[in-house]
């Protein structure tokens, strides 16, 4: 029984440690992508956000994000930002 505790608990650790490695790649998702600065300060207010409001953004989320707004805005980097900050303001969770 004792082993059987101890192997529950390093699943819980390793789920908790893919979590905060998961967290941790925002910012390797958004090099990887190329977001610029401006955007990148607004997708990191997204998230933060998200967050405070009990939403998680997962990879695939945040990925799906960064296509959309380039797919919508292009090269309109102003554009970006400005999308990701009234979603912030109006207390979406995703860009409209």
């Amino acid at each position: 029984k004792g082993n059987e505790r101890k192997g529950e608990e390093t699943e819980k650790q390793g789920s908790k440690k893919e979590q905060r490695a998961e967290r941790e790649s925002y910012a390797e998702i958004m090099e990887n992508f190329g977001v610029t600065p401006q955007v990148k300060n607004s997708l990191w207010e997204f998230i933060r956000h998200c967050q405070l409001n009990g939403r998680t953004v997962t990879n695939d989320k945040l990925e799906k994000l960064i296509v959309r707004l380039d797919m919508e805005y292009s090269n309109d980097e102003p554009g970006k930002a400005a999308a990701l900050n009234k979603a912030v303001a109006k207390g979406y969770f995703d860009i409209k």
